[in-house]
């Protein structure tokens, strides 16, 4: 069998990201793992029953540390299954992103499967395996301008930048998102409805009584500034709520924050705000977390985290 061999997969994406599982060129190796000479790796997994790969546990959803403080993610999983799939043990060998490859070069791993960019400099000391699935990187932010294409924009920035090819990240998000989430998305099969009004001048009522319609468990009132509601729409949310349909104010404003007990007494009234999400975002929320019984309360702890 030839020296240089190669086991796992490897994703690619559109943003020159990758996953790759490889598997070191033992000849270059600056320190070549145990083996007996002549042997491939790949022969002396089978022979020892056990296989190495990196765990990088710091690069959500593909490699996190679970509640118990193990590792987890899709790239355990994947090796988990290539473990499984050779009739092998498997060994988790811990490491930063920066030390993976190095972890394959010093011969502490045998496989490493992590989201990298597959660079020349990097295909020269390992190999990289054949795509098993794709990766997209979407990018997501308020449209501001209908026909240019930098018309997506977020008000807190970006949190970092894609140049030549490689992704420098500046800030991380405080809020709660994909593996942190609360929410399984595997267990939800439909979603409740939630209905959205955007406020104007003179307003007729009828538009809430529509919105409010049987079924409907949450409304969001898209007012004007700080998700202002007209006087003579406050009584009518207010018997709305009273129906058990909840009211979370939001504002059609692009950018800012909805403050609680501002504009309105969200507390007298039993409402909910929408934060710093606006109205189309926050109908989304609302809708997966009402998959599940929520007090006003707990949906507005919802609100402040994700």
């Amino acid at each position: 069998m030839k020296r240089r061999e190669m086991i796992g997969a490897a994703m690619t994406g559109a943003a020159g990201l990758a996953a790759a599982a490889a598997i070191v060129n033992t000849a270059q190796a600056q320190t070549p793992p145990p083996a007996v000479a002549g042997v491939g790796t790949l022969d002396r997994i089978i022979k020892d029953k056990k296989i190495r790969v990196t765990a990088e546990v710091t690069s959500p959803p593909f490699g996190i540390l679970d509640r118990s403080n193990q590792p987890d993610g899709s790239e355990i999983a994947t090796a988990r299954q290539l473990a499984k799939d050779l009739g092998v043990e498997l060994e988790l060998v811990q490491v930063t992103a920066p030390q993976r490859i190095p972890a394959l070069l010093a011969g502490r791993a045998d496989v490493a499967i992590s989201s990298l960019s597959i660079t020349f400099d990097r295909a020269k000391a390992v190999m990289f395996a054949p795509p098993h699935g794709a990766l997209s990187i979407v990018i997501a932010g308020a449209k501001r301008v209908n026909i240019k294409t930098s018309a997506f924009g977020s008000q807190w920035g970006p949190l970092g930048l894609v140049v030549e090819g490689k992704t420098f990240w500046f800030r991380s998000l405080a809020k709660r998102h994909t593996v942190n989430s609360e929410f399984d998305i595997d267990t939800i099969d439909a979603l409740p409805d939630v209905s959205i009004v955007y406020g104007s001048g003179s307003m007729n009522m009828a538009l809430y009584d529509a919105a409010a319609k049987p079924g409907v468990k949450a409304i969001i009132n898209a007012g004007t500034g700080n998700g202002s509601v007209p006087d003579y729409a406050v009584d009518k949310l207010k018997s709305i709520r009273e129906k058990g349909v909840l009211v979370i104010r939001s504002s059609r404003v692009a950018d800012g924050l909805v403050l609680r007990n501002a504009e309105q007494p969200d507390d007298k009234y039993d409402w909910v705000v929408a934060h710093d999400l606006n109205p189309q975002k926050a109908k989304i929320l609302a809708a997966v977390a009402l998959t599940k019984p929520q007090t006003t309360a707990e949906l507005q702890r919802i609100f402040w985290e994700y």
